[in-house]
Formats: C-alpha cells, structure tokens, sequence
C-alpha cells in the first residue's frame, strides 16, 4: 500500500486547493515552525476516520475548517481526498483506491470511496486492518507510546494482530448470550402462566366431550337420513338416465346417417371441386395455346415483312459486287500505317505542349499561392493587431469582473449563513413533527390493540347470549296442547327480580315458577282441558287467592309482581347467610329459609341448588350480558372516534411535514445554488486569474508573430518576381510548338478521310453478304413457325372438346349434391325433435342432481361427512329419533364446546415452549463454547504477534543503540486483558524507568518498537513527524541507516527540519506561509535547501 498523493481544500491552514504527490520511498516535508507542516498529518488521521479533536489539536471539530484571516473571510467546508495504490492491503477490489472526507460547518459531513458515497464506518473498517494509523509517530505520541497510555500501545499490537476481528466475534456472542438469557426468562414466565391455564382448562374439556358426544350421535342420524334421501333421488336417477340412454341411441344413430350423408356431401364436393380443377386447367392450357398461336400468327406476318426489306436493301450494294476485295484491303491497310504515323508525330506535338502547361500552370499557381500567402500575411497581420487591441481590452473586462466577484462574495456568504439557520429552524420543526407523531403512532397502537380486546370480548359475551337464549328453559315446562289452545303466561315471565337475588329465589320458587296464574274462569278451563287430555305436574294459581305472610323478607327482591303470586310465595322465605344459620333459625321458629347460593331448608331438610340455569338467572344473565355488550359497543365506538381523531392529527402533522420538508428542499436548494455561486465565484476567479495570465502570454506571442510575418512577406515578393521571369519564357516556347502542332493536325484530317473512304467501300462488301446470310436464316423461321401454326390449330380443337365433355360431367355432380343436401336438412329435423325430448330429461336430471347436492352439502356440512345411499332404514323412526337428540343437547347446561381444543392446543403451546426452552438452553451453551473458542484464538493470535514485535523490537534497538537491551513483557493472566508493558536499557546504563530515559533515547526507543511493528505486519506507509529533532547526528545517521535498511519498499513521510535527513530524501517538499495564516505547497530539490 502507498500513499500516491493528498489533495487538501480549507483544512485548517489550507483554503486553496493544495496538492502533494508523494513518491514510493523517503519524502521529506520541510519548512518553518508554524507554516502547517503538522496540518498534513492531521488531514491524513482526520480523512482515515480520527474525530478525536485532541488528537486533530483542536477545541472542536469545526476547528478543522479554514477560519480565515484577515484577508480572506472564513470558509464553510473543509475537504481532503487520499489516493493509495492497493497491493491488497486493503480489503477493496481497485489498484487504486480514493477516499475524500467534507465536513461543513453546520455540523453535516459526507464520505466518499473511489466518488461513491458511504459512511465512515465503511472508511474506518476497510482501513482498520492496515495499521496506517498506528505506523503514524509524532513526539507527542512517543510519551503515551512508550509511557504511560497502556490502551494507545494495546490498540496498536491488536490492530497488528487483527484482534479487532475477534473481539467483534466476542461483543456479537455475548450480545447472542444476553438476548438468549432474556429470552429464556420470558419463556419461562409465559410457560408458567399456561400451565396455571392449563389446570383450569381440564376440567371444562371433560364437560365439552359430553356434549359434542351428543353432537356426534346427532350428526350420525343426519347422515343416515341423509343417506337414504339420497338412495331414493338415485332411483328416480336411474330411471331418467335409462330414458336418457335410450334417446342418446336414437339421438346417435340420426347423428350417424346425417353424417354418412355428409360424408357423401363432401365426397361429391370434392368431387365437383376436382371437376371444375380440371376444368380450369384445360381452360389454362386452351388460352396458354391460343397465346402461341397468336404469337405465331404475328411473328409470321413480322418475318415476311422483314424478308421484303432485306431484299430491297440488297438491291442497294450491287455496285459493289464486280469490286476487288484484296486490292482494296491493301490500299486501306497502307492509308492506316500513313494515318498512324501522322498521329504520333501529333501527339508528341501534344505532349509537349501539355508539359508545358503543366509547367505554366504549376508557376501560376506558385505565383497565386504567393500572393494569397501575401494577403494571407496582410490580413494576419490585420488580425493580430484587431486581437491585440481585443486582448487589451478584454484585460481590462477581466479586471473589472475580478473586482466584481470579489465584491459580491461578502453578500453572498451573508445570505449562506441566514439560510444555514433557516435550515436548522426547519430541521428543529421537523423533528418535533416526528415526535409528535411517533407519540400518535404509539397511541394509535395502544387503542388498535384495546380495540381487538373490546371486540374479543364482545364477541365472546355474544357468543354466550346466543348459547343462553338458546336455552328454552319456561317454554318446556309446559305442554305443546296447552300452548294451542290458551294463551299461557308463567308467574316467573310476569315479575322483575332486583339484583344479586335470582339464585335464591328460584330456589325458593322451584317448580312454582312455571305455575300457570290467571282469573277463576280461565284457570277452571285450563284444568278441566288438562284432565281431559291426559295432562299433569303443572300448577295452576288463581289471583284472588293469593296470599302474603307477614315476613316478607325474601319478597323484597321483587321489584315488580302485578298478581301478587311471586312475592306471596317468597314472602314464606328469609334470607340467611348460611345452611347452618337457616337449621338454627328453623330450629327456634320453624319457616322456610334460602341462602345467596340456592341451599334451601324446610321443614328441617335440606336442599341443595344444583349447577343449572334458571329463568330467573337466564333472564337476569341475558339483561347483563346485553348491557355490557352495550357498553362494549359504547367503548368500541369511542375507540373508533379517537382513532379517526388521531388518523386526522396523524394527516395534518403528515400535512405539516410535507410542507417543512418542501420547505427545506426549497432552503437546501437555496443553499445548494448560494454555495454552488460562492464556488463558481471562486473558481470564476481562479479562472480570471488564470486567463489574465492566458492573455498575457498570448500578447507576447502576437508580437513574436507579427515580425516573423514581415520576414515572410518579404521572401514571398522576391519568390513572385522570379515566377513571372519564368512563366514569360514558358509561354514563347509554347506558341511556337503549338504553331507546329495545327500544321500537323491539317495533313491528319485530309489522311483521315481518304481512309474512311476506303474503310466505307469495305464495309459495304460485308453488309452485302451478311444480308444475304439474313435473308437465308429468316427464311428458314418462316417455314418452322409455319408448321408450328398447323400444330396449334390442331390441339385447340381437341382442346375444345374435352372442355365440353367436362362442364357435362359438372352439371351431373351438381344436380346429385342438391338431392343430397335436401336430405340432409330432414335429417337435422329429425335430430332437433330428439334433442328436445333428451334436454326434458337431462334437465330432469340436473333437478334431482341439485336436490341430491343440496342434501348432500346439508349433511356434509352438518356432519362434515359424504353421504352413501343406503335403504333398510325407517326413515321416520330415524327423524323421531333425530329430534329426541337435539331436545336433549339443548337441555344441557352451559358448555364451553371449544374447551377440548383449547385444551390440547395450550397442552401443545406448553410442549412447544418446553422444546423452544431446550433449543434456546443448546444455544446459550453453544454461544458459551464459542466465546471460549474466539477467546482462545485471540489468545494465541496475540500472543504470536506480541512474540514477534519483541524479537523485532529488540533487534532494532540493539541496532540503533549500538547495544543494550529491550523487552516487552505482557503482566496478567489473561494476555487480552495484561498490561503491555516496555523496558529499555541503553548500552552502559542500568534497567529503569522509562520516564528517566532522555528525549532522545525514548525517540530510539518508540522508533524501535515501530519499527518492529511494521516488520511485523509489513504495513507498507510510515508518517514521522520530526521525531528526528530529540536526535544528535550520530543517533541520526544510525536512525537514517535502520530506517533505509530495515523498512525496505516502505513508504516513508517524515516531517524534518534536520539537513542530514532532507540530504537522505527522495523528494523533497516545501511548505511554508508566504502570505499570514494561509499555507502554500511547493516541490523543492534538494541542493537548493542544503
């Protein structure tokens, strides 16, 4: 790993962007105390994640920011960009690696790798490994190195020994411990709890299995009803599916001639389709033969027309039959040698004439390239001096928009600080909207969650109404012929019962509850009915006979009694607290006595109330369950009302939200445009400067330019005058050649012509016999076409008969597939008939299918079983038997039917938590063995790495010191949690303290130890921080020597003011403050600073 180059921008002393490249061995920053040599190596720390502000020698971290002087306001970011080479000491996939810390002055900071964002923690642990941190050494560190601070030196050999790793190992299984623990208490408690339920639970289960036994016989019966119903639809079925059989045969055999009809259709289709193929092929071939002929016909005419004109035109050369042929060839063969040489002698004639406007034209060229090169010149030179006086005066709008920048930056940083506590306003608005509405949110959940227990419970309490109300207690009392024939009111049904006294008094009442109380004549007729029907156990009561006793304890409970009858009989009975007080009192006065439970004495027995559901109770039980399901409507309602309450705050504060948040989108824009013009005004003006300068430089080349113009001009006249010297000479040379040449050109034309004359006379020779070779090859066509038509003429009149033979056979097909069609459509009637009657049926089916359904969903769901048709079976008895069952289920006391499943569901809730408790148990014992493990590892690792930095400590020191000895001794029982601690002895001093060495033995010293670390971990980058200056030139030179030998590729920065170390460096690099309180970079050779 090297650190290839630093680039710092308003770090401290640094507000102009300055950069440092460092080279792969020993760099040497130099300069005066005070000029920000320190300031680089706390951008180093501060970029690879350091906040401490001690260690970065500052009060606050916004110390680290350019704070201005008194010439340059301060700034508001401070930046610094690291650029490595990776040798894969850095665990990142890149040959070179970028990192870039900002921090602004609001507090905010943001971190980039290789310009992509990230966190710093991304930065600190990507770099953690390499010790970089550790491998920087200033005299400050030196003291807590080898001294005192027993954590600076623990952090470093861990960080050597990568036990970082480990103790993060360690710090995620203890946090798995700790959260197993809790864990494993919380499971216990909830175990407990479902065990206390569980007891509670069992004995409920018993009573529930009871009554679903019930349930089940029940379900039984309706399944064998339902099967025989189902057996009886089956039969009707079958018949219905024979008769359907029967038309589906029928239905078959029409579709099956239909078919074969069709088939006979298609055959004949395809038949006639063939036919008309034919047909049409014949036409085809008919008019493809009448083309021919027609062809024929005009090629005939046209050959004999062209036969007449060649005949004419022979007539034309007969004059030239009676010629010599080989007498003209000769003279036309003599006239063409004369003709050629003629032409040679002509196109040398040319030839030399075209060389000579070649030449003409390349001097006129040469000599209009001179003089558009000389106004070339003229206007360049126009040029220039219209740019030097633009360049003059664009100096003078460059200075002018300098001042301006620099006027408008004040303002500028005025409004960037009103906007910064706009920004905060917002941020402290937006954050107390947040709470407010995590503050709703958690209130929101505390009602949802009342809510579903309000509803749970009401849900509950319904379900118990129903069951209640269900329970038909009065009305089975008294038999169904007395309910048709009068209208029958119980005395219970006719009186209110206060509260708390419906046990004891329907103990007291027992079956006088159900007495029957009407006037005289009503009662008579009900009694003389009953003897008649057969009916009995039933009281009757008349109203005038009723009587009250003079104790009338009991008859305060009732609140309202219009005949009297219910507070007469009670006003026999005297509440007492208990069996044994009501024997006492009976003893005393005799009397009738009840207890709050029921238990009632008389006539000195005793009767105990069972565990049934009275009228009096039902009543009293339904009236609280209804109120309470009133009141948990009423609370539900209110729950409902708060939630849509705080639904609305929730909205407005998401209202208020949005609107900061574009608040503050609209604030970060402003500030993101301020501080963008305070950098372009910044840049604008580095630009100004850098262009002013750009000027000044293009000045000096315009004037370079301008007096090697006019030495051109001047050798381009001279060059123009020898050209036209030249061009003259050309020109009466070349009109005397071309005089020669229009000689030439005359005898050429007359040899020309006696040679086309002769040329003429032999070309006509061969046209007269190719036109007789014409003559003979037409007249030969003539006579083929001729046989050709003939042939023609035939095959069309065969041609012609079999295409009237076709279109009869045609006619014939298609007469037999209009017979064919016609029974096909009665066929399709016949079909239609059949389909009609098979859709009566089927239909009849599909009803008896949807009854047998509807009966088979009915017992399925009501016995969750298919039913099998089956017969054998009363199907009434069955139903007599069916409705003996259900009365029965519906006299049974109150069960809890979910009682069952409740019970094994929480009995495998309770197996389920005791496995969970086992698995989490094998987890803490794991983790436990893991800690222990990652322990061990650390142990071994550390110890290894201790061993050998001490074996590499005590090398170098021995080196530097030219003797003595060194120890590093770990002092503890555990090597992670020892005291680290140093001895040094120089050569001729005894063991001490470390405190009693010199400055400079403790710079040896902590040299040495790093030294060794780094041999260790071959860490690769060193940063000394004029560790050099405690050292006299003899520990120096020894110093500079193990520094070159021991750290090899090393990297080295080293901070000096000492000679003998910048004569040592690779590169040299200055910094210094040439102007107050800003520092300047600057590369620097090394003769010219010794």
């Amino acid at each position: 790993m090297r650190l290839k180059r630093i680039v710092l921008t308003g770090f401290k002393s640094f507000p102009r962007k300055s950069t440092l490249e460092f080279g792969p061995s020993l760099n040497v920053i130099v300069g005066p105390n005070g000029a920000g040599k320190s300031n680089i190596i706390d951008a180093i720390k501060w970029a690879l994640g350091t906040n401490s502000v001690k260690e970065l020698r500052g009060n606050k971290l916004e110390d680290i920011i350019f704070s201005g002087t008194e010439n340059r306001p301060p700034m508001n970011m401070a930046e610094v960009q690291l650029v490595f080479e990776n040798n894969g000491a850095i665990p990142l996939d890149y040959d070179v690696i970028e990192i870039k810390r900002r921090y602004y002055r609001d507090g905010t900071g943001e971190f980039f790798i290789n310009n992509t964002p990230c966190r710093l923690k991304d930065i600190v642990e990507n770099f953690a490994n390499t010790g970089i941190l550790h491998s920087i050494l200033d005299t400050g560190s030196i003291s807590k190195l080898i001294l005192s601070d027993q954590q600076k030196r623990r952090e470093l050999f861990e960080s050597v020994a990568n036990i970082g790793k480990y103790r993060e190992d360690r710090k995620d299984a203890l946090q798995k411990l700790e959260r197993t623990n809790g864990e494993l208490e919380k499971l216990q408690t909830v175990l407990d709890e479902q065990m206390k339920f569980a007891r509670s639970l069992r004995h409920q289960a018993s009573k529930a299995r009871a009554y679903r036994r019930i349930v089940e016989e029940i379900r039984e019966l309706t399944y064998r009803i339902g099967c025989i119903e189902i057996s009886r639809i089956n039969s009707k079925l079958d018949d219905l599916r024979k008769r359907l059989e029967e038309l589906s045969r029928r239905l078959k055999k029409l579709e099956e001639e239909k078919n074969a009809l069709q088939e006979q259709r298609e055959f004949l289709v395809r038949k006639i389709t063939e036919k008309q193929e034919i047909l049409q092929a014949i036409e085809k071939e008919e008019k493809s033969y009448m083309d021919r002929f027609i062809e024929v016909k005009s090629e005939l005419s046209r050959i004999q027309g062209t036969l007449e004109n060649l005949k004419r035109n022979l007539e034309e050369y007969d004059n030239l039959k009676d010629l010599d042929r080989e007498v003209i060839k000769i003279r036309y063969s003599e006239k063409e040698q004369q003709l050629n040489q003629v032409k040679e002698a002509v196109e040398r004639t040319r030839r030399i004439i075209r060389q000579m406007e070649d030449e003409k034209r390349e001097i006129e060229n040469g000599i209009w390239n001179t003089e558009i090169e000389l106004t070339r010149i003229t206007e360049r030179m126009e040029g220039l001096k219209k740019r030097e006086k633009a360049l003059l005066e664009r100096i003078e709008g460059l200075n002018s928009e300098k001042n301006e920048l620099k006027s408008i930056r004040p303002e500028l940083e005025e409004k960037l600080s009103d906007i910064q506590a706009k920004l905060e306003d917002n941020s402290k608005n937006l954050n107390r909207i947040f709470a407010d509405m995590e503050k709703l949110q958690k209130e929101r959940s505390t009602i949802l969650r009342q809510r579903e227990e309000l509803d749970r419970k009401r849900m509950r309490i319904e379900e118990e109404l129903n069951v209640l109300k269900n329970l038909n207690i009065e009305s089975s009392r008294i038999p169904e012929k007395l309910k048709k024939n009068f209208e029958i009111t119980t005395a219970i049904e006719r009186v209110e019962i206060k509260k708390g006294y419906e046990i004891p008094v329907e103990s007291a009442l027992s079956s006088l509850m159900y007495a029957l109380v009407d006037k005289d004549d009503s009662i008579s007729r009900m009694i003389e009915f009953s003897k008649k029907e057969g009916i009995g156990n039933i009281a009757f009561v008349r109203r005038d006979y009723v009587r009250k006793s003079k104790n009338v304890n009991l008859a305060e409970a009732v609140k309202n009694d219009p005949d009297g009858f219910i507070s007469g009989v009670l006003s026999n009975f005297i509440l007492v607290d208990s069996i044994e007080d009501g024997l006492e009192l009976y003893k005393k006065n005799g009397g009738f006595y009840v207890t709050p439970d029921g238990d009632v004495v008389i006539f000195g027995a005793i009767i105990l109330r069972g565990e049934g559901v009275g009228p009096v109770l039902k009543k009293s039980r339904i009236e609280d369950m209804e109120r309470e399901i009133k009141e948990l409507s009423s609370s539900i309602n209110k729950k409902e009302k708060r939630l849509l309450e705080i639904s609305k705050k929730v909205d407005e504060l998401n209202q208020n939200r949005k609107e900061l948040e574009r608040e503050r989108d609209t604030i970060t824009s402003e500030k993101s445009a301020i501080d963008m013009e305070l950098s372009r005004n910044r840049y604008r003006l580095d630009e100004l400067e850098k262009r002013l300068g750009e000027i000044k430089k293009e000045l000096e080349a315009i004037e370079k330019e301008k007096i090697a113009l006019k030495d051109k001009e001047k050798d381009l006249k001279q060059q123009e005058e020898y050209l036209k010297n030249k061009l003259n000479n050309i020109q009466r040379e070349e009109e005397r050649k071309t005089r020669e040449r229009n000689k030439l050109l005359t005898e050429l034309e007359k040899v020309e012509g006696e040679y086309r004359q002769l040329e003429a006379t032999i070309r006509g020779l061969e046209r007269y016999e190719k036109i007789q070779e014409e003559i003979s090859d037409y007249q030969t066509r003539y006579e083929k076409l001729e046989v050709e038509r003939n042939e023609l003429e035939e095959k069309l009149r065969s041609i012609s008969e079999q295409k009237n033979e076709g279109e009869n056979t045609l006619n014939k097909l298609r007469n037999e597939l209009n017979r064919i069609n016609e029974s096909i459509e009665a066929s399709g009637r016949d079909i239609l008939d059949v389909s009609l009657d098979k859709e009566q049926v089927e239909s009849e089916i599909k009803r008896l299918e949807i009854e047998k359904e509807n009966i088979v969903q009915q017992v399925m769901r009501e016995t969750e079983k298919t039913p099998i048709p089956q017969e054998g079976e009363n199907l009434d008895e069955l139903k007599e038997e069916l409705d003996r069952l259900i009365k029965r289920k519906e006299g049974m006391k109150e069960v809890n039917i979910l009682a069952v499943e409740e019970y094994e569901k929480i009995k495998e809730e309770i197996d389920r938590l005791q496995m969970q408790k086992k698995d989490l148990e094998r987890a803490k014992e794991d983790i436990i063995n893991a800690i222990n493990s990652i322990d061990r590892r650390a142990e071994r690792e550390f110890t290894r790495t201790i061993n050998e930095i001490r074996r590499q400590f005590q090398r170098i020191f021995t080196r530097l010191f030219g003797g003595g000895q060194a120890d590093i001794r770990l002092e503890g029982r555990s090597p992670l949690e020892a005291d680290i601690n140093i001895y040094a002895r120089p050569p001729g001093k005894k063991m001490s303290q470390m405190e009693l060495l010199s400055d400079g033995e403790k710079t040896l010293t902590a040299i040495s130890l790093l030294i060794g670390v780094i041999l260790t971990r071959n860490i690769g980058l060193i940063i000394l921080d004029e560790i050099d200056a405690p050292l006299d030139e003899k520990n120096v030179e020894r110093f500079l020597e193990v520094l070159r030998e021991e750290t090899g590729d090393s990297q080295i920065i080293l901070i000096t003011h000492n000679r003998r170390t910048m004569e040592e460096a690779d590169y040299i690099y200055g910094v210094t403050m040439e102007e107050k309180g800003i520092s300047s970079v600057l590369s620097m050779s090394k003769e010219a600073l010794i």
